[in-house]
């Protein structure tokens, strides 16, 4: 039986995870889009064999792959050779139902890093089509793994994203992250008393970095953290605070 832990419930599950976005404004008509899954400050909490058992799921060749980076067509490959469902064909009819997207990101990266427990999806898309084609690509990928018996399911987040020629704006879909923490809620918080269900979303983080092709001239990211050169900021906050509706949004405006 080829099945590994699925990373997004480990690393819920060891209470230390990052949902990460970085939007790179380019001065052409692209901008480059990283979402990153990073639990690697929860590695100490792990068994001695964890990767030892992971080994036995996968064979190096696929486990170096992951972790250097596959195309979403090679990560298609991927899963369909480790799928565990009766129906095999499961995972073409996908993407054959979705082929417009599919062909379209087929050659986008993905990195699957079990030592460093991180996942990371990257693409380049139109600027004036920015938050379609970013929601399409993060729903494709949620779509394709979360399909056959090979355990390996994501909630990639999927806010809102506006683009304008001299701001870029994230507004967050909470219901988007209720769906990423809801392996959490079936595992460890269903039991828990409220008190302790806060305290375990404060240790869930989200981070959004801008990169921006000119200085930013102004944000509404509070403790911000600026580049020397003001073209980069990072915004760090609990998830907690995004579903209590304490933060819905964040901007920046650049020169």
């Amino acid at each position: 039986m080829k099945k590994f832990i699925p990373i997004v419930c480990l690393i819920l599950g060891l209470q230390s995870c990052i949902i990460k976005e970085e939007i790179t404004i380019n001065n052409t008509n692209k901008i480059d889009y990283k979402t990153k899954l990073d639990g690697s400050s929860a590695k100490s909490y792990l068994p001695p064999d964890f990767f030892e058992q992971q080994m036995s799921f996968i064979s190096k060749e696929d486990f170096s792959k992951l972790s250097h980076g596959m195309t979403i067509q090679q990560l298609l490959e991927f899963l369909k050779k480790n799928d565990n469902s009766e129906d095999v064909n499961e995972l073409d009819i996908y993407c054959k139902k979705n082929e417009k997207i599919y062909e379209q990101i087929k050659n986008d990266s993905v990195f699957i890093d079990f030592k460093e427990l991180s996942f990371i999806a990257k693409t380049k898309q139109d600027s004036n089509q920015f938050n379609v084609q970013t929601k399409q690509f993060n729903d494709f990928v949620n779509g394709l793994t979360k399909l056959g018996g090979n355990g390996l399911h994501l909630n990639l987040i999927t806010n809102k994203k506006t683009v304008t020629n001299k701001s870029i704006r994230i507004d967050f879909d909470k219901n988007s992250f209720v769906d990423f923490i809801s392996p959490l809620n079936e595992l460890f918080m269903k039991n828990q008393e409220p008190s302790n269900q806060i305290l375990l979303l404060n240790f869930l983080r989200y981070q959004v970095t801008f990169n921006t092709p000119k200085p930013i001239k102004s944000t509404n990211i509070t403790g911000n953290k600026f580049s020397f050169d003001r073209k980069s900021v990072t915004g760090d906050f609990s998830i907690n605070e995004i579903l209590d509706d304490k933060i819905s949004n964040v901007e920046v405006v650049y020169e």
